[in-house]
């Protein structure tokens, strides 16, 4: 990604958190490290790239796979997998004032 302005081009990076950090537990200062990168990654970046290597290469593809696949599937099949009792878990799109926007939350 690249910002441009009238005079040059600036490549974008985002910022990596490595959420394999070793006793990475709530209530832990491991856990408040992190915990404020990815506050202060949202709020200036809206985003960041996430390292955990807990997860092997075949699981980590395996899951965007299957997730092209459920963002592919008709709007009826995805809303029918909307939560009612967790607005952050299930499906969540055609918001109004962000129309490209999908997502899926699960714990």
């Amino acid at each position: 990604m690249t910002i441009t302005s009238k005079t040059q081009i600036l490549p974008l990076s985002l910022p990596v958190i490595d959420f394999s950090v070793p006793n990475l537990k709530p209530e832990t200062p491991e856990w408040d490290s992190v915990r404020s990168r990815v506050r202060k990654a949202l709020a200036e970046y809206g985003c960041f790239e996430a390292l955990f290597d807990g997860a092997s290469v075949e699981l980590r593809k395996a899951l965007f796979d299957a997730s092209e696949e459920f963002f592919d599937l008709p709007l009826e099949t995805k809303l029918s997998a909307k939560s009612s009792d967790n607005r952050n878990n299930g499906y969540s799109g055609q918001v109004p004032n962000m129309p490209l926007f999908e997502g899926m939350g699960f714990d």
